[in-house]
This record gives structure tokens, sequence and C-alpha cells, in this order.
């Protein structure tokens, strides 16, 4: 292997790394955004209690779910927007662009964490997938 074949792979190698580090921080970005949606969620929407919506036709509870997906569709959209104005401090690094990571514009995390500390939202899809599944 001749000199710049070894120098062209350890740059690849260190763009890598950096890359990595900076999902990373995307991955933190997204987390941080989460916890704040969903404790916003959870204030506004209270506590989910099945006893509300054992009387409630199916479609009534799906209309409802679906609303909730509006809000979070939305808010992810926002998030998005929000996360990739915020600068990485990676940026630069070895001619290293921050706004080209496939990650910053997926929310993939995001929505896994939402949906895992937001508990009306939850309880309404548990409650919705299992009268669905159980006719």
């Amino acid at each position: 292997m001749d000199k710049n074949n070894s120098i062209n792979l350890k740059l690849e190698i260190i763009k890598k790394c950096i890359e990595i580090f900076d999902i990373g921080y995307i991955t933190i970005i997204y987390f941080i955004f989460a916890i704040i949606v969903a404790k916003l969620f959870n204030y506004f929407f209270g506590p989910y209690h099945k006893e509300d919506d054992a009387n409630k036709h199916s479609i009534q509870i799906a209309i409802e779910l679906c609303g909730v997906i509006w809000l979070i569709g939305i808010s992810t959209y926002i998030v998005r927007k929000v996360a990739k104005t915020i600068p990485s401090p990676f940026d630069g690094i070895y001619d290293f662009h921050h706004e080209l990571v496939r990650e910053l514009s997926t929310a993939g995390v995001y929505t896994l964490i939402l949906y895992q500390c937001s508990f009306f939202f939850r309880g309404k899809l548990d409650t919705f997938l299992t009268r669905f599944f159980n006719r």
C-alpha cells in the first residue's frame, strides 16, 4: 500500500469516527427533546385512565388516537427543524459536515422515546390495539 492510500484510509477512519460521535450527539439532542415534549404531553393530557375508554366505541378511540398521532407527527417535524439549527461541536473537523448526517433528519430516536414516555398515548394505543386484536 502506498503512502497516499495509507493517508486516505486514515482520514476516512477519522471522518467515520467523527460521524459516529456526531450521531451520538444527535441522539442525545433528540432524547432531550423527547423527554421535554413527553412531559408537556403528560401535563396537558394528564394520566391515562383505562376506565374512561371503557364505554367508548372503538371508532371514537381510533379517532382520538389519530389526533394524538397527528400531534406527535407535528412535534416530530418541529423538533427535526429545531435540531437542525443546533450546531455540532464536530462540524468542520476534518472537513466533516454535520448537516449531511442522515440521522439528523430521521428522528426515530425521538419518536421511540416520546412513545415510551408519553403515558396517555401509550395507554390509548394499548387500549385500541387490545380491542382491535381481541375481536
